[in-house]
């Protein structure tokens, strides 16, 4: 494996960097009593892999660590994610350390680092325990032909000629009443039956991925911090006040909740049918996307890895499969509280009390 050695420049690709002076730290331990022995192994090997790194303080990369301009971004648009990062960012490092091998992501997450190695022609391998974010990398990462594309514009006809259902469509979502407006949850459950008879299989996922991308848009809810919040929920000078859903949904929805709905996937379609057409880049080296778990990955595969980029789980234990309750639900990635809690016990614990947790 060669080892790529990044050495301090006043310029990073096309981002400034500058060197950051050491401070004398405080000594401090993160536990108060001992941890399991493995875990204080993991512990003593992240100290030695923090001695001696050469830090760099790269603020004009600060636009690329998030996903705030990604909607502004080919492929990466397609479905809104909380927590993700730039593909110029791994762009930039691929190209400063000129990464011509395998590269891996063991938080495959929407799938960045995939996208932007597929783009420069590189090989790439990703692991998540998230199915929503297995799909989404899956999808923006496809090998598309032109009867693929054919037969997606086809569709756009067929969802733009489809009738609202008078048949009533059940969800196993216990609080579907409550986060959305009724017509609107009708109307959204409808194109998901539509969507999943979709023959072709690589269209019907990219169907599901711009169904899945809207479902906040049209929602009582919002994606705020580490979980979501009710959009009916208003914060005053005085605190939080309540508005009355009915009387607030009247406010933000339209009379016809069924075109409501329609106009926002097909705006999103749209989109992806641009950037299929005129944005897609390469495709010659589809990345391997697996769902599971990075703490086994040699289950998946055992290649050479020339880099690896990815977002670290946070430290305060940011919670993807709560910020995604509502689509897992929706989606029928789970159908009932034990299938999801068990699925929310696969994520990555990074807190005190976590980690102690079977002590």
């Amino acid at each position: 494996m060669r080892n790529a050695i990044l050495k301090y420049k006043t310029y990073f690709d096309e981002f400034e960097v500058v060197p950051i002076i050491a401070e004398t730290s405080l000594q401090y331990s993160l536990f108060e009593y001992e941890p399991k022995d493995t875990q204080a192994e993991q512990i003593k090997v992240f100290k030695k892999l923090e001695n001696g790194l050469s830090l760099f303080n790269g603020s004009s990369f600060c636009h690329q660590v998030h996903f705030q301009f990604a909607h502004q971004i080919p492929v990466q648009r397609w479905f809104p994610y909380r927590e993700g990062y730039s593909i110029r960012l791994v762009n930039a490092f691929i190209d400063e350390l000129n990464i011509t091998g395998k590269t891996f992501d063991p938080f495959a997450g929407s799938g960045t680092t995939l996208l932007a190695s597929r783009i420069n022609n590189i090989d790439s391998f990703g692991i998540d325990v998230n199915p929503i974010s297995v799909l989404v990398s899956k999808v923006e990462n496809e090998q598309y032909n032109k009867d693929d594309l054919k037969f997606f514009e086809e569709e756009i006809k067929n969802i733009k000629n489809l009738k609202k259902s008078p048949g009533e469509y059940e969800t196993p979502f216990e609080l579907a009443g409550k986060v959305f407006n009724q017509g609107i949850l009708q109307s959204l459950l409808q194109f998901k039956h539509h969507i999943k008879k979709i023959e072709n299989k690589k269209v019907k996922d990219l169907y599901f991925v711009a169904w899945l991308s809207i479902i906040e848009d049209v929602s009582n809810i919002k994606k705020e911090g580490n979980g979501i919040k009710y959009k009916n929920r208003k914060r005053t000078p005085r605190g939080y006040i309540n508005i009355d859903k009915e009387v607030w949904e009247k406010q933000n929805f339209p009379l016809n909740k069924f075109a409501f709905v329609k106009n926002k996937i097909l705006e999103k379609l749209e989109v992806i049918l641009t950037d299929l057409k005129f944005n897609y880049g390469k495709c010659e080296k589809k990345p391997k996307v697996f769902n599971g778990s990075c703490l086994e990955f040699e289950r998946f595969f055992n290649d050479e890895i020339e880099l690896t980029f990815f977002s670290p789980p946070y430290c305060n234990c940011f919670d993807y499969f709560e910020i995604h309750k509502v689509e897992l639900w929706l989606g029928d990635f789970v159908t009932d509280t034990t299938k999801f809690r068990k699925l929310r016990n696969t994520g990555f614990r990074s807190t005190q009390i976590l980690l102690m947790i079977n002590k």
